[in-house]
Parts: structure tokens; C-alpha cells; sequence
């Protein structure tokens, strides 16, 4: 079985690493941002089938982040 590809933003350096191997151990392709503006970038540029997205990051928190991403969602309909 083929994993997906899933993007983690997180702030924590050691949170980003951790979370990225575990991922990756499990068949998962990983990519990391470091923030909501490099997030943003990043789904810009590919498709993820899952992010994984922190809170509380400096620059642009995850739900600012969040609400400018979901309309460039394939399922921006969804609650």
C-alpha cells in the first residue's frame, strides 16, 4: 500500500522532525513548512493529501493559514 503526501507546519523544529519521520516510516511522502507563509506556499506549488497544521506559530497561525487555504482546496465546500 502506497502512502500518501502530506505536508507538516509546525513552528518546533523538534515537533516538524518527529512527526516527519514517524510519517515517513509509515509509507508516507513528507514535506515541512515552518509557518502559515511558507504553508500557503507550498500548496501553491503541489497537492497534499493531508496537512497537518499547528496553532500557534509566529508570522501567520494555523487558522489563518487555514482560512486562506481552504478555498484553494479541492474540497472547499466542506465544513
Amino acid at each position: 500500500m502506497t502512502g500518501g503526501v502530506v505536508l507538516v507546519v509546525d513552528d518546533n523544529e523538534v515537533n516538524r522532525d518527529l512527526l516527519s519521520r514517524r510519517l515517513e516510516r509509515h509509507g508516507h511522502t513528507v514535506a515541512v513548512a515552518i509557518d502559515g507563509k511558507q504553508a500557503l506556499a507550498q500548496m501553491q506549488q503541489q497537492a497534499f493529501d493531508l496537512v497537518l497544521l499547528d496553532i500557534m506559530m509566529p508570522e501567520m497561525n494555523g487558522y489563518q493559514c487555514l482560512s486562506i487555504s481552504r478555498p484553494m482546496m479541492c474540497c472547499a465546500t466542506f465544513p
